[in-house]
């Protein structure tokens, strides 16, 4: 939690701050708190919808907390915006991501 506090520390300084808000919701996911980990991913989802990272981790988040419709809704929205910005990485990952839960869905 001494991590978790430092980042709270920064995001005092800076609200803003989109790579505190991202590292505080992988802090609190590691920490096994989903909640306080879907609060950062969605109050960085406010501050800069185009962090594409946080479209695979929410998805992944919200996959594992078994809100499968969300995770789909998150992974398509994050493939929309990794095709817009022309992040192919991205694009592929987030593609795996969302096949993988619809054959998990299908079965």
């Amino acid at each position: 939690m001494n991590r978790i506090k430092t980042l709270l520390g920064f995001l005092n300084d800076d609200p803003n701050d989109t790579f505190v808000l991202y590292s505080l919701a992988q802090e609190y996911t590691s920490a096994g708190n989903a909640s306080e980990s879907r609060k950062y991913y969605h109050l960085l989802r406010d501050v800069d919808a185009d962090y594409i990272g946080l479209y695979y981790h929410l998805g992944k988040l919200e996959e594992s907390e078994g809100n499968h419709e969300v995770a789909e809704k998150v992974y398509v929205d994050g493939i929309e915006l990794a095709g817009r910005i022309g992040d192919s990485h991205a694009h592929g990952e987030l593609e795996g991501a969302l096949a993988m839960l619809r054959m998990l869905l299908d079965e």
